[in-house]
């Protein structure tokens, strides 16, 4: 993530491996530290697998759409057919963290994007 906005806010090129149409959960680190706080203090759970993302999938090709509209930016995007985008599809099972920990994310992927770039240092 970090390396997609630096790319874009530089105007250089954004890689994806694939053809972009894998998807992947992705989560703003707030709601994860949300979570383990949740999870630490929660009764009964001893030693559960507990699973923390937003509950969304969203393609590469998505989510370098949004990269760049959040950074506004006109960076040049390449699909690399020849490698691998990895598991076709990946999105959190929430259920448990909603049970146990009453987990819910709260920060949509275009607004955690915004506050990495208003809040990181790598961006300033």
């Amino acid at each position: 993530m970090p390396h997609y906005l630096r790319q874009a806010q530089r105007g250089g090129t954004l890689v994806a491996h694939g053809d972009g149409s894998q998807s992947r959960d992705y989560v703003y680190v707030d709601d994860v530290v949300s979570a383990m706080v949740a999870a630490s203090t929660a009764p009964n759970i001893n030693g559960a697998v507990i699973n923390v993302g937003s509950g969304t999938e969203t393609s590469v090709k998505d989510l370098i759409r949004i990269v760049l509209d959040v950074t506004d930016s006109k960076a040049n995007v390449v699909y690399n057919p020849q490698t691998s985008g990895g598991v076709s599809r990946m999105r959190a099972d929430l259920n448990l963290a909603k049970e146990k920990l009453r987990f819910t994310p709260s920060i949509k992927l275009e607004e955690g994007l915004r506050l990495t770039l208003q809040r990181d240092a790598r961006f300033k």
